[in-house]
């Protein structure tokens, strides 16, 4: 989940869904709250990637031209540097790493 989250956020998160599948409100097959969150930053990051007029287009850093093909990459996007808590904390920093490995 989200960086800016704290353990005691995410648990309190877990405990209303804990409720509502309890009282049947929430199917117990859905996902968890981690599973829900990363979803949607995969989604929005997938929108912003492929829509030049979107408002954090232009936050993404510039694309990379390589001439290897090794393996697909989640993005063609260059990474930059991690200077501090609060740069790593951002949506774009954490997604432009998020399963580059």
């Amino acid at each position: 989940m989200n960086s800016f989250t704290s353990a005691g956020d995410r648990q309190r998160l877990e405990a209303v869904l804990r409720r509502g599948k309890r009282s049947g409100l929430y199917s117990r097959d859905q996902p968890a709250i981690a599973e829900l969150v990363d979803c949607a930053d995969d989604v929005l990051f997938n929108k912003v990637l492929d829509n030049p007029y979107h408002v954090l287009h232009n936050s993404m850093p510039n694309e990379i031209m390589s001439t290897y093909a090794l393996r697909r990459r989640p993005h063609n996007r260059e990474l930059v540097n991690k200077t501090s808590h609060l740069v790593e904390s951002s949506f774009v920093v954490r997604m432009l790493y998020k399963d580059i490995y």
